[in-house]
């Protein structure tokens, strides 16, 4: 069911409408909050709104960190991080074992969030 949702959420478009959704939910996630989900909602959050605090970082950073790593999980961690690190308020949560999962290189795909609010960043 997860997969089901994961690859539906990955259409044109469709991640930008489940943004507000799934800023919800991340506001709400208690913590058994499946962690595999987590990690691959989490680049379609909201990032940049108010709601999220040191908190919603440091649950994020420990949901990511204890996945399997694959090309997918990679990915949406690297992301989620370049979302969350263009957040003033936010950086300073960043948990150093994230920053460290860079050393992987992990590729991102062309069009992500993560590029637009890097690129956008003042």
């Amino acid at each position: 069911m997860v997969d089901a949702f994961l690859g539906t959420s990955k259409a044109p478009g469709v991640g930008v409408r489940l943004a507000g959704p799934i800023t919800t939910l991340f506001n709400e996630a208690g913590p058994d909050f499946p962690n595999r989900l987590v990690t691959l909602l989490s680049p379609y959050a909201d990032w940049d709104k108010l709601g999220f605090s040191e908190n919603t970082v440091t649950w994020w950073a420990a949901a990511a960190l204890t996945v399997p790593q694959t090309e997918e999980v990679g990915q949406s961690v690297v992301d989620t991080l370049l979302q969350i690190a263009c957040q003033d308020h936010l950086r300073p949560f960043i948990p150093v074992e994230i920053w460290a999962l860079l050393k992987k290189r992990p590729s991102l795909p062309p069009r992500c969030r993560g590029r637009w609010v890097v690129g956008n960043y003042q």
